[in-house]
């Protein structure tokens, strides 16, 4: 049934650009990330438009360009007007998410965040997220690709219809980070 529904909304869309005497390939997808540089622990609002398909996946990658890389992808249904709002839309459910067997998406629940929250460590990096230097940001590239992807795997070779880079802080901008040598930690108190 919601195969049907898509395609009915795939076919609509192309007739209406046709109409418009355009063709659905001029119409670039574009990604709204605001804000684009925030602390870890603050809200991001994420939202896409001018999508022509009728399902796309989201992937999220995480670094510090060092030791960490970690991922997380969900596909969505895109509205009739063409976009996905993470704060509005809830992602596609599949058969393998009712076993647990994608620890790197969330399901059935509307989570503006939940790309974050199911961020999952790729293979070969560290373990912990666990950032070396608090004071350089983490780089978080967020990458909007045509249909449904089912593994890590087929992320990359997907269609990409964009990409967006934006950074998740531990420090607001213009702290700093202090080093306290010993003789000053016995007579600190922090109270």
């Amino acid at each position: 049934m919601l195969l049907l529904v898509l395609y009915r909304r795939s076919l609509l869309w192309t007739s209406r650009a046709r109409l418009l005497g355009c063709s659905t390939m001029e119409r670039a997808a574009s990604i709204a990330v605001n804000p684009r540089c925030t602390l870890l622990d603050e809200r991001v609002k994420i939202s896409v438009s001018n999508l022509s398909s009728p399902v796309v996946t989201l992937h999220l990658n995480l670094t510090n360009g060092l030791n960490l890389s970690y991922d997380s992808f969900n596909s969505f249904a895109v509205s009739e007007a063409g976009t996905v709002d993470l704060e509005k839309d809830k992602p596609l459910m599949r058969e393998s998410d009712s076993d647990h067997k994608r620890p790197s998406s969330y399901s059935d629940i509307v989570d503006s965040m939940g790309l974050f929250r199911s961020l999952t460590r790729r293979q070969g990096f560290a373990q912990r997220c666990w950032s070396a230097d608090v004071t350089k940001p983490y780089q978080c590239t967020l990458s909007v690709l045509g249909g449904e992807v089912t593994s890590l795997e087929d992320v990359t070779s997907s269609n990409l219809l964009a990409s967006e880079t934006f950074e998740r802080r531990h420090l607001p901008p213009g702290a700093t980070r202090e080093v306290a040598n010993e003789n000053v930690t016995k007579h600190m108190s922090l109270f």
